[in-house]
């Protein structure tokens, strides 16, 4: 059965005359978009015949339907993408006035608008607003506002002033529209809640379908929008008050003679304080030592909409006080806004924050001067190793040791500092109660004698390891010390604090620090661990240093007890349970020295501080080792090409190349030797070294570092 071509004209096509079956592919020749591609089309298929011409008038007639329905399609869309546009920014208006003139501008651009008329009579007066793109009479603005006040449901006694405002592109060089065809205006209420509100009046330069569809889509816009910020206002009226009412601010409202007219009840509360015997009717003339008069005249002459003091009250509290202008109508100012805050506390927390800040970058510098310490410490630790190892003379190793264990100290004082300086992730882990304690006192240790502050510790040598923080328990130690401390100075003579450890019989430990201060009163005892709680002097404390320390201990699992006699002095007690039973604490001092490698290798020693990359040679060289010393990157690759490596000891970071790039970079060069890096150290201030370490399954050795720490790492490489 053959297929009719008037079903492959497609919808609304034209109907072409009889054609032979399947010599026409209708749907190619529909794509072609110019005379000339479709006459080839069809004389590809039919030649030059009736056919061939049908078939053209065919093709004409549809190519004019689809570019009617693509220009028609293009309106529409321009006109949807228009009122897009206006919902998008009136989503942004937060005033009528903003959403209108939002509108106006919008429908300007979109129809070529040349007045846009607005009129608001849900306001306390109708106002009139005219938007104009070019010269307008007078006579035909006026008559626009009179029809958009009637759509508006205004009923007027005299018409409003009518405010104007140019819209993008006004041109003044345009000739002034002298004539106003009712044809070419639009006037539409803005309906809210089945009553009319508003309105809008468009003048536009030709009244069609399309522009009309665009005018009614802005009103429906409008009448969304305008709603949304009309309840929105209505809501905050409603809730200003009960706002005003339960501010913790003092707010007056007053006349331009600084009387009182309205208060809040905090206002009230204060009107009391300041001062009990002024009448309603008298003056608020100052606050405190503040003269509000002086404010006031500067406020109500217009100068400025605010101004601002700070008023100290008899008891040493601190006010804010702030004024601004009560404005009318017609911008006359009415009266004045006071209102008064109580900052004394801010004050307080605002200075302590100064003070933490000083403290945080104090630690900030110190965390660095004691990085900077670590290369020459390692020098000097390592070398003293080295000549005492060498070394037959008693007084030259007598002095030899003098020397290896101050710059011991200063390893430890340099360790304790930066644990205190550097943030420090909860972790718990075996450690001894002794160290952590000797650790806070070494760190303490000077400023308690600068107070006359004798120290004395009696500390169990068997005390079993417990199983704790070490940063979170020195924290809680050092507020305990600094507590016992401020207790002495503050009773102004010297006193002494006593350190004691001891293991109890259900295998916990203890730690008693007592002190010979004035102690505690008896009525403070059971309040001593409360935040916020002190005994200090108003400035002199938080009252958070003994609240730490109990949650800290707590959160150990153990307790904390206060003991205070009535003959001055406290004893603060902590019991924590043991970690694991026989565990060796770690950071505990090696007693046994490390055994020289049965096995000697080439080792290749990478490290820019040059004192440091000798020490580490002169040590491994001592043991048997052939090394290789590069101060360079290049200088070190350059060497692992040229020969065969057992181990490599590189500084984490290297100028040029940081480690791990430098082990990929010599794993490329040599495969395998990758696995057997050691890397080197200075920096004990982050966990990057550690991260590191652990990302690329490495040993890390921070320096200083201990001889014997080195020779061990380099005989676990060498397997």
């Amino acid at each position: 059965m053959s297929k009719s071509p008037d079903s492959a004209a497609g919808p609304g096509g034209p109907q072409p005359g009889p054609l032979v079956p399947g010599r026409v592919d209708w749907a190619a020749l529909f794509r072609r978009t110019t005379p000339e591609g479709a006459l080839q089309e069809i004389a590809t298929r039919l030649g030059d015949g009736p056919e061939a011409r049908s078939a053209l008038e065919a093709w004409r007639a549809a190519r004019l339907e689809m570019e009617r329905d693509q220009s028609v399609l293009e309106i529409r869309t321009r006109e949807l993408a228009l009122l897009q546009d206006l919902g998008r920014t009136a989503t942004e208006a937060t005033t009528p006035g903003d959403l209108f003139r939002r509108a106006a501008h919008l429908l300007h651009r979109g129809v070529g608008a040349d007045a846009v008329v607005t009129v608001r009579a849900f306001e306390a007066a109708p106002r009139v607003e005219a938007f104009v793109a070019r010269p307008i009479a007078r006579a035909h603005l006026e008559a626009i506002a009179v029809r958009a006040c009637e759509a508006a449901g205004c009923r007027l006694e005299a018409m409003p002033d009518i405010e104007i405002d140019l819209l993008d592109g006004f041109d003044d060089s345009r000739r002034t529209r002298a004539h106003l065809r009712s044809d070419d205006l639009e006037v539409l209420p803005i309906p809210r809640k089945g009553k009319r509100v508003a309105s809008l009046g468009v003048l536009l330069p030709k009244r069609d379908e399309a522009s009309l569809r665009v005018v009614y889509g802005a009103i429906n816009q409008l009448a969304l929008h305008l709603d949304r910020i009309l309840t929105v206002r209505e809501a905050e009226q409603d809730r200003f008050r009960s706002i005003v009412d339960s501010m913790s601010q003092a707010v007056f409202l007053m006349d331009p003679g600084l009387r009182v007219l309205q208060a809040n009840p905090a206002a009230s509360r204060m009107l009391e304080e300041l001062d009990r015997g002024r009448r309603d009717s008298d003056a608020m003339a100052s606050v405190g030592d503040l003269d509000v008069r002086a404010l006031a005249a500067r406020v109500l002459r217009g100068s400025g909409t605010l101004e601002e003091g700070e008023a100290r009250l008899h008891d040493g509290r601190i006010l804010t006080v702030t004024l601004s202008a009560v404005t009318g109508p017609d911008s006359t100012i009415e009266g004045v806004v006071l209102v008064i805050a109580d900052v004394t506390e801010r004050r307080r927390l605002q200075e302590q924050l100064a003070r933490t800040e000083k403290l945080s970058s104090l630690g900030q510098m110190i965390s660095g001067i004691a990085h900077e310490l670590n290369n020459p410490l390692a020098s000097v630790l390592g070398y003293s190793q080295l000549v005492r190892a060498a070394s037959r003379d008693a007084q030259l190793n007598r002095r030899l040791a003098v020397i290896h264990d101050e710059a011991r100290r200063c390893q430890r004082i340099v360790r304790d500092l930066l644990s205190f300086a550097r943030r420090h992730e909860p972790e718990r882990k075996p450690l001894s109660l002794n160290e952590v304690t000797s650790s806070v006192l070494r760190l303490v240790g000077y400023q308690l004698r600068v107070d006359n502050i004798e120290v004395s510790t009696e500390f169990d040598p068997d005390l079993p390891p417990i199983l704790g923080d070490s940063h979170e328990l020195q924290q809680g130690i050092l507020n305990l010390v600094t507590n016992a401390q401020h207790a002495i100075r503050e009773a102004g003579r010297s006193g002494a604090i006593r350190f004691t450890t001891g293991r109890l019989r259900d295998g916990g430990v203890t730690l008693a620090v007592a002190d010979d201060g004035p102690g505690i009163p008896e009525q403070h005892l059971s309040k001593i661990f409360d935040p916020f709680f002190t005994t200090k002097k108003a400035g002199s404390g938080t009252g958070l240093g003994l609240s730490i320390v109990y949650g800290i201990i707590t959160s150990h699992g153990g307790t904390i007890e206060l003991a205070s006699p009535p003959g001055g002095g406290a004893r603060f007690t902590i019991t924590l349970p043991c970690g694991a039973r026989e565990q060796t604490v770690a950071g505990a001092q090696r007693t046994a020295e490390v055994s020289t490698p049965s096995r000697r290798g080439t080792i290749l020693v990478v490290d820019d501080e040059e004192s440091v990359a000798q020490l580490i040679s002169e040590a491994l060289a001592a043991d048997g080792h052939r090394v290789v010393e590069c101060n360079h990157i290049p200088e070190a690759l350059h060497s692992v090409s040229r020969e065969s490596f057992d181990v490599v000891l590189v500084d984490l970071r290297m100028p040029g190349m940081d480690a791990e790039a430098f082990r990929a970079e010599i794993e490329r060069r040599r495969p395998g030797l990758g696995k057997r890096v050691l890397l080197i150290t200075g920096d004990t201030v982050s966990s990057e070294p550690e991260e590191l370490a652990r990302r690329m399954q490495l040993r890390v050795l921070h320096k200083p570092f201990d001889i014997d720490d080195l020779r061990e790492a380099v005989r676990d490489a060498l397997g």
